[in-house]
């Protein structure tokens, strides 16, 4: 197991000084972890708490090494093991001989947050075969003017499949983080969906009380 309860870090002093500290590290582990856009869950809250307690040298090595890659190689498997896979084959051709038309995947908001990687990482990274990308205005204009064009999303598939076995081994579970990224992406474009029948709703009563 690479986390154990002794690796927790030992915080010496008084009492007070010590929960002191306590809290001091735990702050600076929230601000991490949304520095580099890590999901806040409790398991991602105590790994990022020892690994900048410093008492695991080995869970550290890994943490830094897949900053900035879990989303993109989650993209490349999905697109490997579902995308292609769906829509290829003797099925899918029966269907496309009756004019069906593929589901093409989505990448929305592909800005960088995390201002320590390339500002158009999460566009150079995601381009391939008949997909979208939803990008801010923004990253739009930084991609015209200093992104690289390269058929990215089929490179190194077995890389991408081995960082996701890597954050598995941390304790990270990508199956977890994507259902928790999807229920959330699910409930935040109901609550625009809603808001948006709210508005023309307000908007045709007012338009009826006005022609009455």
């Amino acid at each position: 197991m690479l986390v154990q309860a002794s690796d927790l870090p030992a915080l010496a002093g008084t009492p007070s000084n010590a929960a002191l500290a306590v809290r001091r590290l735990a702050a600076r582990a929230w601000v991490a972890m949304e520095g580099a856009g890590v999901l806040p869950t409790p398991r991602h809250f105590e790994l990022w708490y020892i690994h900048l307690g410093g008492t695991n040298p080995e869970l550290s090595a890994r943490l830094t090494a897949l900053l900035g890659k879990a989303a993109i190689a989650n993209a490349k498997v999905a697109y490997a093991d579902v995308y292609e896979q769906v829509f290829a084959g003797p099925r899918w051709e029966a269907l496309a001989a009756k004019c069906a038309r593929k589901q093409r995947p989505l990448w929305a908001s592909t800005s960088t947050k995390n201002p320590a990687y390339r500002d158009v990482l999460y566009v150079e990274e995601l381009i391939g075969a008949d997909t979208v990308d939803t990008m801010p205005p923004a990253t739009i204009k930084d991609f015209l003017d200093h992104g690289r064009v390269r058929d990215s999303l089929t490179e190194d598939v077995a890389g991408a499949r081995k960082a996701l076995a890597d954050l598995e081994a941390t304790g990270i579970s990508m199956a977890q983080v994507t259902a928790k990224l999807q229920d959330d992406g699910v409930a935040s474009f109901s609550k625009s969906f809603h808001d948006l029948i709210d508005t023309i709703s307000a908007k045709r009563q007012e338009m009826l009380a006005h022609a009455g």
